[in-house]
């Protein structure tokens, strides 16, 4: 289970999503780097387009905000592309597991150590 973090709702702009980070720039510019491979705020987006959470607004931004480092803020780029080739990645994906394909975890180590379902990937099997 995953919180948004912060909702911002202009009348005129649409909806922001934005998620605290207490990671470093670099981090956060590899999560923006692999969008596909870390979705949480591109799922957030889908979820709440249109909503009544939102007042019917669309998401226009999505960003995370490091409170480590001097609140950097980072925000995806081409987010309705993003928006919108999330559920076919999805699909994909889930598709490739059932077929019995391994998938091999593409997150960097520092982001893995972190990770609540390692044992699924079984990273460290393999690497």
């Amino acid at each position: 289970s995953g919180n948004v973090d912060r909702i911002d709702v202009h009348p005129v702009l649409g909806a922001s999503v934005i998620d605290y980070k207490y990671s470093s720039e670099a981090s956060i510019k590899l999560k923006q780097k692999n969008i596909e491979d870390d979705p949480q705020l591109l799922i957030y987006a889908n979820a709440i387009q249109g909503s009544s959470l939102v007042a019917g607004a669309k998401v226009h931004e999505v960003s995370w905000v490091s409170i480590k480092e001097s609140q950097v803020e980072l925000s995806i780029d081409n987010l309705d592309e993003s928006i919108e080739s999330l559920p076919s990645q999805m699909r994909a994906d889930i598709d490739r597991v059932w077929s019995g394909d391994v998938l091999k975890a593409s997150a960097p180590d520092s982001v893995c150590q972190y990770c609540r379902v390692r044992g699924l990937c079984r990273k460290g099997m393999w690497s």
